[in-house]
């Protein structure tokens, strides 16, 4: 039996064919606000209803927060950075290719060989 592997980077423009550069720029950026956002409140060793008390939200809100089914306003972003000590940061850049701000293949040598297949193994290659 013959195995048909797909590589890594094939596999991306499978899924991210029928997607939008501006939805899929929402969705990295989104998702580097939830784990920011996990991240701090780890650091903080609280749970979410713990939390949810120190934002001023609710435990739900914390939720919406950290699964990324938000859209944040850039007052709220501001708001919560200042409660968390950080400083928010936006920057603008040219796309270098499809992939530039989404997945990182070329720059780690996965853009002929990886397969879907043993993509687990490559985690912190996919690098946002």
């Amino acid at each position: 039996m013959t195995k048909n592997y797909l590589t890594v980077k094939n596999a991306m423009e499978k899924l991210t064919a029928n997607f939008t550069a501006s939805a899929l720029n929402a969705a990295r950026i989104l998702s580097e606000i939830s784990f920011t956002i996990i991240k701090a409140r780890a650091e903080k060793n609280m749970k979410q209803k713990e939390f949810a008390s120190f934002m001023g939200v609710s435990q739900g809100m914390i939720s919406k927060w950290e699964s990324g089914d938000y859209n944040f306003t850039i007052k709220q972003m501001c708001d919560i950075c200042e409660k968390l000590s950080l400083t928010p940061n936006i920057t603008f850049e040219k796309p270098e290719t499809k992939f530039r701000n989404i997945y990182t293949f070329e720059k780690n040598g996965l853009e002929n060989e990886g397969t879907y297949s043993n993509f687990a193994d490559n985690k912190g290659a996919l690098a946002a």
